[in-house]
């Protein structure tokens, strides 16, 4: 067991995890300076500008199932699983993921307090930056793409295909039906992916410096 999280915690590890918060927090402070006003605006003219009724059916259900709440309860379902299985350290690593990744999703809205778009397709409620379906959604299918894959490995390209194309379709909808910009999606994206690396590299050192300490 130990050999496993010594290999996780190579500098490598911590200096892709210091680059994925680096890149949000450049972007998040951008978003706060308003200098993705330009670049946000003109995305969302290009995609709104394929507003239909059947489309905008199509894209309410892809937002609805990229909800908070429907990722929250995946993520819940498939600690669960593993909790029932007494595989705890999975079970603690989902459920610190979402759990971090929602709450900085909220911390985050709050310190740049960006407005959503005006016109709106749908009912949003609370500041744009980051985008918690973004968050919820990338954090779900890293969990069950790391966790639960097949051991063909055509069918494992084939699992990451559909579920990072699912995140981006939900991501779409959001910028489709004016509840977030474009900045608002990636930053989502980006929190939620950083904090699932981060978790994967925090939880096996606190374990190894325990493991070191009983050793000791």
């Amino acid at each position: 067991m130990s050999t496993t999280f010594n290999q996780k915690l190579k500098p490598a590890n911590w200096r892709r995890v210091s680059l994925d918060w680096g890149l949000f927090l450049i972007l998040a402070i951008a978003i706060k300076l308003n200098l993705t006003s330009g670049l946000d605006q003109s995305f969302t003219h290009l995609i709104t500008a394929f507003q239909s009724s059947s489309r905008t059916t199509i894209f309410n259900w892809l937002t609805w199932s990229g909800s908070p709440i429907i990722t929250l309860a995946g993520c819940l379902l498939l600690a669960l699983v593993y909790i029932l299985r007494e595989q705890l350290l999975q079970a603690a690593i989902i459920l610190l993921t979402i759990v971090s990744g929602d709450g900085f999703a909220w911390l985050f809205k709050m310190l740049i307090q960006r407005p959503r778009p005006l016109a709106t397709e749908t009912i949003s409620q609370g500041f744009s930056f980051p985008s918690a379906h973004m968050v919820g959604a990338i954090i779900l299918v890293s969990l069950l793409c790391h966790y639960w894959h097949p051991a063909n490995h055509r069918y494992r390209v084939l699992q990451v295909l559909i579920g990072f194309s699912w995140v981006a379709l939900v991501g779409l909808s959001r910028i489709y039906l004016q509840a977030h910009f474009a900045t608002d999606v990636l930053g989502g994206m980006l929190l939620g992916w950083t904090c699932w690396r981060t978790v994967t590299v925090v939880i096996p050192m606190v374990i190894n410096r325990h493991l070191q300490r009983i050793d000791s």
